[in-house]
This record gives structure tokens, sequence and C-alpha cells, in this order.
């Protein structure tokens, strides 16, 4: 059967509205939404189903005694999921609108918002896939799973509510938990979650520059740069010796292949024997992935295999680190000046990156492909700098 979400619910009641439907009606029918709260999965719910229930909050209880008892003690169970972050985030829009007593509205914002500091985890919280296609229904089922998932701008919302309602408590605690959990969050969490957060405080109208230079937020970014700098970025690959792991097969032929494997001091070797013995060693050096190649050489009786070690994974390690550097490179000069603001003479020691060097040992040149069995191969450097 076919599960409408709550904001879907939200969105039928209030199409009453502009139908002229009677209030008490509409009122009933408004109430009895409050019914099905119970029986919404938590974990299916989306951001639009916390605005929806920001609104419905606020319009259809009304008062601080009714919210306290038939919507708060849901919210709690759910506040550091989407729909909560989502409800935090429209709530002081809602309450206001709804003429709902200031005081009780502050009131309820902040006793939410603290738990939600208190219990949030950043590490385990997972932004949208950027192909993830928006989900307004689905089929509803018991055992039907799905991983909530997170945008920044609930997350920039809530620090401008809490800087507006002067919540400076709740604001010291989140940059507290900011602080000591932002080595474990994951590296591209870190780019499409986390760091956006400076973008959307710096672009607000509601967080001042002297807001900004509070130490609160160098608490929360320091360690959020540091970790992206380490987690996404990491120390430049490092060049390899010579030695491979070897095959992980005992028998006399494999044992011949694993000295010289494990050997940093030859980048090849030739094996003359049998063609059946050569396809067996074909087969294990393929099975294991050493970074090699393996050759039969069509001269001579028995035919050699010629077997070279080679460095293309490394260069792709290389390749890869580098394309990193300049994209992270990028992202640091764009929040430059909104890094100044914040972490002030300390921006430029927070954002130094690793320099992009002259890498190590690199894939075999084609001129090596061509050197034959009893020669040693020339280790190349090239320089991978000349197009950054």
């Amino acid at each position: 059967m076919k599960y409408l979400t709550f904001h879907e619910r939200y969105a039928a009641v209030e199409a009453l509205h502009a139908r002229d439907c009677p209030e008490a009606k509409v009122g009933r029918l408004g109430k009895s939404i409050l019914g099905r709260l119970a029986s919404l999965d938590q974990k299916m719910l989306t951001e639009s189903d916390g605005i929806a229930l920001a609104d419905y909050a606020a319009f259809y209880l009304g008062n601080a005694k009714s919210l306290e008892k038939d919507m708060v003690p849901w919210l709690k169970m759910c506040i550091t999921e989407p729909v909560g972050l989502a409800f935090l985030r429209r709530w002081l829009v809602s309450f206001r609108v709804a003429n709902v007593a200031d005081g009780d509205g502050v009131a309820i914002f902040r006793s939410l918002a603290k738990l939600f500091v208190d219990q949030f985890e950043p590490a385990l919280m997972r932004p949208e896939p950027l192909n993830k296609k928006p989900r307004h229904t689905y089929i509803y089922s018991e055992t039907t799973t799905s991983e909530p998932f997170f945008t920044a701008g609930p997350i920039g919302d809530l620090i401008l509510n809490l800087i507006e309602v002067g919540a400076t408590e709740e604001l010291d605690r989140f940059a507290a938990v900011m602080e000591d959990h932002a080595m474990r969050i994951n590296d591209m969490d870190l780019f499409v979650l986390w760091m956006p957060l400076l973008g959307i405080l710096h672009s607000s109208p509601r967080c001042s520059a002297e807001e900004l230079a509070h130490p609160r937020y160098v608490r929360i970014f320091e360690p959020l740069i540091t970790a992206l700098i380490k987690n996404f970025l990491g120390p430049r690959p490092q060049a390899e010796s010579l030695s491979r792991r070897p095959v992980p097969c005992n028998c006399r032929d494999c044992l011949c292949l694993n000295r010289f494997l494990t050997d940093p001091g030859m980048d090849q070797d030739h094996f003359p024997m049998g063609k059946a013995r050569r396809q067996h060693l074909h087969q294990v050096l393929d099975r294991a992935g050493i970074d090699c190649t393996h050759e039969t050489l069509r001269r001579g009786n028995p035919q050699p295999l010629i077997v070279r070690k080679t460095n293309t994974k490394h260069a792709k390690r290389v390749e890869a680190w580098e394309t990193k550097h300049a994209l992270l490179s990028r992202q640091i000069s764009c929040m430059k000046d909104t890094l100044r603001v914040v972490l002030g003479n300390r921006w430029e020691a927070v954002t130094a990156l690793p320099g992009v060097e002259a890498s190590g040992l690199t894939a075999r040149n084609q001129q090596g492909q061509q050197r034959v069995a009893g020669t040693k191969r020339k280790i190349e450097f090239i320089d991978l700098t000349e197009e950054d």
C-alpha cells in the first residue's frame, strides 16, 4: 500500500484552506494528523517532513502546553535525524507567524536545540548522494530501511538560529563537539556537508564579522580544515622501493619468482621454462595483483618469461593525490577572506598544504619496455609539477 509521508498529509489538510472548507472541519482533520505521529518511521522522514512538522505544531497545536504534551516528546526521539534538524531550522519562523508566545516558542527551541547538540555525532551524519532522486512517497514495508541523509543548510540555519536567540551555551557545546569529532569525519563528508557551513555563516546578515571572530568558531573550523587536509588529502605518496610482496604459492618456480619479487635491488628477471610452467607464473602474478609485467620472450629453448617490476600503481596514487591537492587548494582559495576573519593570523598556518614535489619511482617508460632479459632497467624520475 502507498504510505504518505508527514508533509504530504499536512499538504492535503492545508489544501482544504484554499477550498474554503469550514474551519472546524479543517481543524479536526489537522489535529487528526497528530495521532499518526507514533506510526511514522522517523528514519524515513525527510527535511520536508521536518518543515511541515514545525508549521503543523505552530498552527494546529498553538500553545506551549499542547506542544510540550503532544509534539516535544516525539521530537526528542528523532532530534538528531534530518527531520528533527529541519524542525529546528523552521521553528523560529513558524511559531512567530502563528503568534505563539515568543517566550514559549524560544524556550521550546532552546530545549530541543540543547538536546541536539548534546546528542549529535558529526561522523555519523551522512550527506545526501548527489545523484539521489527526491523521495516523496514509498511503498510501506516493515522491513523498509533507509539511511538518513543530511544537507549543510539546516545545520547552518541551526547555528544562525542559536545566534539569533543568544544561545551561547548551546553554541559553545556545538563547538566542543565539532572540535572532538572532526578527525573522525569521512573526507568527502567534510567537503560536502561541513565546510559549506563557513560560507553559510559568512554570507548571512544574521552572523556578523564580530560573531565569526569569536573563539568558538576557531574551535569549529580549525579542526575541520585540519581534518580535511589530513583525511581528504593526506601526505604525498612516497616513492616505492623495488621490493614487491610475494605470490601466495610455494611451488619451486614460485619460490624462485618470490626471491626476485622481494629483492629491492632487482627490477627485472627472466625465468626460462616450458609453456605450462610459464602459464602458472602468469596466473599467480595476475591473481596476486603484483605491480609488474610478465611477457614471454620468443627466443631460445626453453623460452624465458620476462618479469619486470613497474610502478604504475604508485604513479596513479600520485596523480590522484595531485588532483586532490589542486581541488583543495582552489577550495581554500575561495574561502580565503572568510578564513582570515575566523582564524585571524593563524589562517595561513592552518590551511598550509603539503607541497607538490617531484615524484619518486614512476611507471616504466616506453624505452624500458623494449629491454631484453638479463639487463637492469634504469629508474626514471619524472617531474609532475610542470602542469600545476
